[in-house]
């Protein structure tokens, strides 16, 4: 019932021909968006139930982040489905309440952006440095993944117009807005967790993302084969064609399964990094990109063009391929050995 309903908000609520046609403004998210997805509930689906959110299961949440990447939807729901309840553990039990209402009203908009310090944190754990794009366009507050030399990856808080901050408007490939932020002597919170958590958390949430994009893709390309005709008859019933496109949905199949694998491990590890991210993440970034290339090249010219669907997919897939860690940095995490032993289970 879930699912339904977000399928028909996005069919109903601005599809992408209505926003895609308008490229050069870039994917600028509509004002009342996240006032009508916290009347549908959907930002408190990862609030804990003691703080009256719904609590929903990992599979629950990246289903719904595959629905808005078919979407392709401008506001970074994943940024809230994934860290909403991480966030709320680790703040003051004090101001647990507030926060959780904060979110789920959309009145608390949160940010992940990396940094790599000047010098680390001071002795007054001052930060300083420019920060890379902040994932999270119109974002409130910073979740900020301090990556200092020999202290590891820390995680830090702060509002977005606090004290030592300076910010500059930008936008992603796909046409997303983000800021980078310029740090001078800002003194945040310092969380109590992990930042490469964080980073894994939002590397399984643009999995999900970039799943529901070929999703889409494949969907729009499948429906243009079946109305375009050559030589008298429809271009889906060329068997080259039939051939391009099982390729492609065997990469999409591919993609479901390990995003159904990214929940099913992150359901008995309790939201922990699991196994099969980096060879998820991985995925993402050769073999999904290819099968959005290939559908690319199947509708011929009209692909490459702006005001078609498939050129947004593909660069929204080329940026979730390349932030919270890329191809190169997730196979490097993969053990053959305990690939080859079967290991399972989340670290």
């Amino acid at each position: 019932m879930l699912l339904d309903s977000v399928r028909r908000y996005f069919r109903e609520n601005r599809p992408p021909d209505t926003r895609w046609a308008r490229f050069g403004e870039g994917q600028r998210q509509p004002p009342d968006a996240w006032r009508e997805m916290a009347e549908l509930g959907w930002l408190a689906l990862a609030v804990p139930e003691r703080l009256g959110g719904l609590e929903a299961d990992w599979d629950t949440r990246l289903a719904v982040l595959r629905e808005a990447g078919a979407d392709g939807r401008p506001e970074p729901l994943d940024v809230h489905l994934m860290l909403s309840d991480l966030l709320l553990r680790c703040l003051p039990q004090g101001q647990e309440e507030a926060t959780a209402a904060a979110i789920m009203a959309g009145d608390m908009r949160v940010g992940v952006v990396e940094l790599r310090p000047r010098a680390g944190p001071t002795g007054g754990n001052a930060l300083g440095g420019e920060s890379g794009p902040v994932y999270g366009a119109g974002a409130s507050h910073l979740l900020v993944l301090v990556h200092a030399p020999g202290r590891g990856c820390r995680l830090a808080w702060t509002a977005v117009e606090g004290p030592g901050l300076s910010l500059q408007q930008g936008r992603f490939l796909d046409g997303r807005g983000c800021l980078t932020v310029r740090f001078n002597h800002c003194e945040p919170r310092w969380l109590d967790a992990s930042g490469h958590h964080v980073r894994d958390l939002m590397a399984a949430g643009l999995v999900a993302d970039c799943t529901g994009a070929l999703d889409g893709a494949f969907r729009q390309t499948l429906d243009y084969l079946k109305q375009r005709r050559q030589f008298g008859r429809p271009l889906s019933d060329f068997q080259v064609v039939q051939h391009g496109m099982a390729e492609v949905f065997c990469d999409l199949q591919q993609a479901v399964a390990l995003t159904r694998r990214l929940a099913r491990e992150m359901n008995a590890a309790q939201g922990s990094a699991c196994d099969s991210l980096p060879a998820a993440k991985a995925f993402l970034s050769r073999r999904l990109l290819r099968g959005l290339g290939r559908l690319i090249q199947l509708s011929g010219g009209i692909g490459m063009t702006e005001e078609y669907p498939l050129a947004h997919y593909y660069k929204r897939a080329q940026t979730g391929a390349a932030l919270f860690g890329d191809r190169g940095e997730q196979l490097g995490r993969i053990s053959p050995v305990a690939t080859l032993l079967g290991s399972s289970g989340c670290g």
